[in-house]
């Protein structure tokens, strides 16, 4: 398959909402089944009844009641009846940003690799395998929490996840990045640029700035940024101004021209569409999207 038979396959869909970016399906086949397609969320399924053919990564694996699926962003994957067999299951799609927590070491060392897809988990977990129970009970749970929507479900919700991710991460064999244990000069280094783009991001911050705030070179700041942090500076400074512009969005009345400015964006044409890139929605879009909702 090249490039652009895999691009060809992206599901343009958007699963859950900026406040709550994950979603829950009932998945049943053969009334329902997916063809060939990835996107950027984990997705997750618990078979719940029968037997299916999942095909990720163009290998087919036989799914019976009871097994746990996992399929990292960006993996191809579908689900098909196999044989004359009936399936059921329970998947959640989950947006990473569901779980980001800012650049501290959980997003450095887990949430930014399963979200770049640089963590490889087993594709099918087992009832016999260490840890399935736990992991079986926190989706679970999860799934309850969810569907129920009680007061401070939210906190709940991402707890059972946290609680899920640790499970595999300490039980079953996971294929980690390096690098994860950065010492402690490392850490501060990365404290300080991270303060200083949070107290600058509304002025036009240059690489050069930025890497005299450590004593580095251009060259050596940008392979440092890159290494520990997964992305250029420059996109985090973007990523970074469009989550306080989403957030003014949604709590402010300002105009989408001065939310832009506010964020340190002096084009507003660049905002539209770097932020429709990360939303799916145009800004004008994404307000009211935000102001439907419940």
């Amino acid at each position: 398959m090249n490039l652009q038979e895999y691009l060809n396959l992206h599901e343009n869909k958007n699963h859950g909402s900026y406040l709550l970016p994950i979603k829950l399906y009932h998945t049943k086949v053969p009334d329902i089944f997916t063809n060939l397609h990835w996107h950027e969320e984990l997705e997750i399924t618990l078979a719940t009844h029968g037997k299916c053919m999942f095909r990720i990564d163009l290998k087919d694996f036989p799914v019976v009641e009871g097994d746990l699926v996992i399929m990292n962003p960006y993996v191809l994957h579908s689900c098909t009846p196999y044989k004359q067999e009936t399936f059921t299951g329970e998947t959640f799609v989950i947006n990473m940003s569901m779980l980001d927590t800012i650049h501290d070491s959980c997003s450095i060392k887990f949430i930014n690799p399963i979200s770049d897809n640089k963590i490889t988990f087993p594709t099918i977990i087992k009832p016999n395998m260490p840890g399935y129970q736990e992991l079986k009970e926190y989706y679970l749970k999860a799934t309850n929490t969810y569907m129920e929507k009680k007061k401070g479900f939210e906190l709940e919700l991402k707890g059972y996840l946290f609680l899920f991710l640790h499970t595999l991460f300490t039980n079953i064999p996971v294929e980690i990045p390096d690098p994860l244990n950065v010492d402690d000069a490392v850490t501060g280094k990365i404290k300080t640029i991270l303060k200083y783009i949070r107290e600058n991001y509304t002025e036009q911050l240059t690489v050069k700035d930025m890497a005299e705030q450590l004593n580095f070179s251009e060259y050596h700041f940008m392979r440092f940024f890159k290494k520990y942090l997964g992305v250029t500076c420059i996109e985090y400074i973007n990523n970074y101004r469009l989550d306080v512009a989403a957030r003014k969005l949604c709590t402010t009345n300002h105009s989408i021209m001065e939310v832009a400015l506010e964020t340190g964006f002096n084009n507003i044409s660049y905002f539209n569409k770097l932020f429709k890139e990360k939303y799916k929605l145009t800004p004008k879009e994404f307000r009211i999207s935000v102001s439907n909702q419940p």
